[in-house]
C-alpha cells in the first residue's frame, strides 16, 4: 500500500536536491568561474565553501532522514554568513541568489523531514504496529 505522503516526500526530495546542487554550483561560480570584486580564481575557498556540504552527498542521495535533519543545522551557518555578507558593502547578486537556494533547500529538506516521520506513522497505524518499540 502506498502511504498518501509519497508524492509530497518526492517533491520535497528533488526540489532540495535542485537547491543543494544550484547552492553547490553558485559556489563554484562565485569563488572559481567569476570571482566577485576582480579576484583571482580560488581553489583554497571554494574547497572551505563546499567540502561541508559535499560530506552529506551520499546520505542526501540515499534519502536518508537523519542527513537532511544534521544538514538543516549546517545550513543555519551558510545562511548567517549569506545574510552578513548581504548587509555588507560589497553585496552582489550571488548572495541573493544563495539566500533563495538555502531558503528552499530549508524549507524542503525540513518538509522533507516531516513528512517521513507522518509517513512512518501512518505505515505503521496500516500494518497495525502502533505502540511496538
Amino acid at each position: 500500500m502506498d502511504s498518501p505522503f509519497a508524492r509530497r516526500l518526492n517533491w520535497a526530495a528533488w526540489f532540495s536536491m535542485a537547491c543543494y546542487f544550484g547552492l553547490l554550483l553558485s559556489c563554484l561560480f562565485k569563488t572559481v568561474l567569476a570571482p566577485m570584486a576582480g579576484r583571482d580564481p580560488n581553489y583554497t575557498m571554494l574547497a572551505i565553501h563546499i567540502r561541508p556540504l559535499l560530506l552529506f552527498l551520499p546520505g542526501i542521495l540515499r534519502r536518508n532522514q537523519r542527513t537532511y535533519a544534521w544538514l538543516s543545522f549546517l545550513l543555519l551557518l551558510y545562511f548567517v554568513l549569506t545574510v552578513e555578507g548581504l548587509f555588507s558593502p560589497f553585496a552582489s547578486n550571488y548572495h541573493w541568489l544563495a539566500l533563495a537556494l538555502l531558503v528552499g533547500l530549508f524549507c524542503g529538506w525540513i518538509g522533507f523531514i516531516r513528512w517521513t516521520g507522518m509517513a512512518d506513522k501512518w505505515q505503521a497505524s496500516a500494518t497495525g504496529e502502533e505502540g511496538k518499540p
